[in-house]
Parts: C-alpha cells; structure tokens; sequence
C-alpha cells in the first residue's frame, strides 16, 4: 500500500509540476490541479487494485450457478442504475440509486463482488462525465472531477467495509460452528471414553465380586508376596488352614519358612530360589506346623513377576490342604510294601535251605520293606529255657554279641518271650523296657515292635525291630501277620530235620 501512495504522489507531482512548466496549467491552479491528479490516480488505485488482487474469488462463483445469476444480475441492475443516476434520463437527483447494489454485494458476495460493482458503476459515471452528463458536470473541471472522485471512492469504501464487516462475520461464525462442531465431536468422544469407562468399572466391579466369592467359597489358602519388602499378604483361609486367627500371624515371610517341616525346609526353599531365579515353575508338597503343633500336608502353587532386568518383584499363589490325600496315598503304599513284604517273606519260608538261611531271609525282607534299622529273630532253646540270636539284618548283622543269648524272662527280649505278649511302642526314648536310652537317642530310634513266635501257647522264639520313624497300627497288624508265619515256617523247618 505504501508503493501505490508514492507512486500516486510521484504521478501527481511531476505530472502538475510538467503542465506547469508547458504552460498547460496556470502556476496558480497548481496546488488544485495536482489534488485532483493525486485524488483521481488514488481512486483508480482502489478501483482497479482490488479486482486484480481479489480476481481468485471469483472461482467459486462460477462453480456455483445460483451465484453467477445473482453475479450476473447485480452487474446488470448496477449498470441500470448508473446510467439512470449519472445521465440525463431524469432530472431528479438520483446519485445514491446504484449504492443499495454496491450494499447487495456486499451482503451476498464479498469484498472483490464490491469492487467489480463499484468499478461497473464507475465506468459508467466516467462515461457519463465525460460526455457531459450527469450530477457530477459544472463548469469548474476540477471541481467535477474530485466530486466524482469522491463519490467513486465514498461508494468503494462503504461497501468495503459493509462487505469486510460482513465477512468477519461469517468468519467469526464459521468458527463458532468449527468450535461447536469441535466441542461436540469432543463430548461425543468424552461420553464414548466415559461410557467405556463405566463399562470397564462395572466388569471391574464383577470381576471383583466374582473374585471375592471364588475366595470366600474357596478351601483354598491365598498369599501374596513383595520379595523386596519380604512382606506377605495371607488371606484369612491361609491362616485359618494352620489354625490361626486373622491378627494372630504376622505378614513376613519367615511365618511361613519358620513353620515348614525340617525335612521339607531345604528342598521347599530350593524351589522357591529356582521360581525366583530360575523362572521354573513353583508347585511343591510340604508340611506346615499349625497352631496346635501337628503338621499338615499342603500343595502350594504359586506365579512370579519379573521386571526388566529379571529380578523377581511379587510372587502369588494359593496353598490346598491335602492331608486326607497324602494319608490315603500312604496308605495305599504302605498296603502295597506290606503285600511285597508278606510275599517275600512267604517265599524265604518256602525255599529249601537251613533254618538259619530262611530266617536271616526274613530279616532282610522286614528291613527292607519297613525301613527298619534293624530286625532279629531268637529261637527259643527248652532244654537251656534260652532265647538263640539265629538271624539279624539292618545296622547289626552279627549273632554272637551280647544279645546272642536272651534268658527266658530276662531283658526285654526274655519278657516278650516270658509273657507270650507283644510290646509295641513308637517311643523309645522313654520306655522303661528300653535299656540303653543313651544308645537310643544316639541312634535316632523312635519305635520297637517285638513280637513272641508262639504256636498253640508253646515259644518257638522272639521276633523284634527297632525304627526311625513310627509305626502305623497297620505296619504292626501286619508284623504279626508275619510273626505267625515264620511260627509256622520254624516248626515245620524242624519237622522236616
């Protein structure tokens, strides 16, 4: 805009300042003359400029058919309307005619629809002027030139403004309806974030209550670990399976490790350090201590998570009481080594050797299938009312110590023998007939079972077993069993001599 100001004031000024010098332009009409040269060449820069810098407006009015007729009708009347105000059709003022067009466009169209009507109209009124006719002609040239110029450029900028105010209108619109149309597509998504929000918390919520009835109808026991604070959550059915109350245990590790059974301490905490470490999969058997002092068997099962650099973070899991299983699944086996037991000892009875080879037989059977420490067989001796070591298997495997000769009521061998009675016991250490307590706390024994070898209220001998561990009523039903087979093995082994 400053380049066309210059260049206006350069025109007017060496133009006025040449038809001075011809003489064209009398010195003294100088100043007016170049205001009107000035006046006339700044106009036709705000004509002209705009159509030619606005012209890309005018591709959309001829995709549009509706437009280019409205277009087309405006330029009409406009030209219409000129030639009614700046000619001499009528003698009635009627300059501002053409400007409810110039406001038309400006309504309908835009800034460069006003400067191509307000150029239409301008044509015509020059047209007009310069054939004499019109409101704009007097006597004074200059006089009518400027008040044409004024008009023109009155005209130009009122319906620019009309038309710029118009067009930050529909701006300011067309942002409200982005805006809104935004804001909308914003709720729409909000509700839809929402709504899938709530749908989350309410299968949240289910899953909880599903989960929190698995537990409480569960006989399962549930823990979870933080391995860095070592802390342990124990649900109220973990404690409740060991005996406890729910404020009675303390949330640390070491209340589990603390109550595994000795026998089963390394080889659980093994597991757990291959589960951690190892990533192998942690199912393992063991005894806890209850409340009560008795231990149970319990199956744990249990899941770990690990960070980035492998180190385990939580451990999970659940532990199921399986006592009554392990109970019967010792029964079963028990069953099983005691029908090994009776067979192998039904086979040495019946093979053809010497007493004391069928016997020694039987010993070894006892050891091996009851885990015995070891087992002896005396035959009692009439003639010297002695009870002879004939067999020993196990950790003692000589005959002729200290108790190769038993006398008839005598020790506890001899009373066994003496009373016709078993004596049966899985406490050794303790039990007056035990002898030497020291040697059975040395040696770890824990049960005795002794039994007289009597057939029709007549001793044949004594059979006896020490063991490191209890023996169940069935192991010692079944020890009978075996003592009145091998009764009836020694008498009819002395028939046959």
């Amino acid at each position: 805009m400053g380049t066309q100001s210059i260049a206006c004031l350069s025109s007017a000024t060496f133009g006025v300042l040449a038809l001075c010098l011809g003489s064209v332009v009398p010195w003294s009409e100088c100043g007016y003359t170049w205001l009107t040269w000035y006046l006339g060449d700044a106009v036709g820069v705000i004509l002209v400029a705009p159509v030619l810098l606005m012209s890309p407006m005018l591709l959309p009015v001829f995709r549009d058919t509706s437009r280019m007729v409205e277009a087309a009708t405006i330029l009409i009347l406009g030209i219409f309307a000129s030639l009614i105000a700046f000619t001499d059709v009528s003698d009635l003022p009627l300059s501002f005619l053409p400007l409810p067009l110039v406001l038309w466009a400006a309504v309908r169209g835009n800034q460069f629809a006003v400067s191509a009507t307000v150029l239409a109209l301008s044509a015509v009124a020059i047209w007009a002027f310069a054939t004499r006719q019109g409101p704009f002609v007097s006597d004074d040239l200059n006089l009518s030139l400027m008040l044409l110029q004024f008009y023109m450029a009155v005209t130009l900028v009122t319906g620019l403004a009309v038309a710029a105010a118009l067009d930050e209108r529909r701006r300011a619109e067309r942002n409200v309806r982005d805006r809104t149309l935004e804001m909308s597509r914003t709720n729409e998504r909000l509700e839809h974030e929402i709504s899938e929000r709530k749908a989350v918390e309410a299968a949240l919520r289910i899953s909880e209550e599903r989960f929190q009835l698995s537990v409480k109808g569960s006989t399962d026991g549930l823990w979870d670990w933080d391995v860095a604070s070592n802390e342990v959550h124990y649900s109220t059915r973990f404690k409740e399976l060991i005996g406890y109350q729910d404020d009675e245990l303390e949330n640390k590790f070491t209340s589990f490790e603390s109550r595994l059974h000795p026998e089963d301490h390394d080889r659980t905490m093994k597991a757990v350090a291959d589960h951690l470490e190892r990533q192998m999969p942690y199912d393992v058997e063991y005894r806890l201590r209850t409340k009560s002092g008795e231990y149970r068997w319990f199956r744990a099962r249990g899941q770990a998570i690990w960070d980035d650099a492998g180190r385990a973070t939580r451990v999970a899991g659940s532990i199921t009481d399986i006592t009554d299983r392990k109970i019967a699944e010792d029964a079963l086996t028990e069953r099983a080594r005691l029908a090994e037991l009776t067979a192998d000892v039904g086979l040495a009875l019946t093979q053809n050797a010497d007493l004391s080879t069928i016997l020694k037989a039987c010993t070894e059977a006892l050891v091996k299938h009851l885990d015995a420490a070891f087992v002896r067989i005396w035959q009692f001796n009439p003639a010297e009312n002695m009870l002879e070591l004939r067999a020993s298997s196990g950790m003692y495997t000589h005959i002729d110590g200290p108790h190769g000769r038993v006398p008839l009521g005598k020790l506890k061998i001899g009373l066994i023998g003496s009373e016709r009675k078993p004596h049966l016991t899985n406490q050794v250490v303790g039990d007056p007939r035990i002898g030497d307590q020291d040697w059975a706390k040395r040696e770890g024994m824990v049960a005795f079972a002794g039994y007289p070898l009597v057939l029709d209220d007549r001793l044949t001998g004594v059979m006896a077993l020490f063991a490191r561990r209890p023996l169940s009523e069935v192991t010692t039903r079944a020890m009978g069993a075996v003592a009145d087979a091998i009764v009836l093995g020694i008498e009819r082994k002395q028939a046959e001599e």
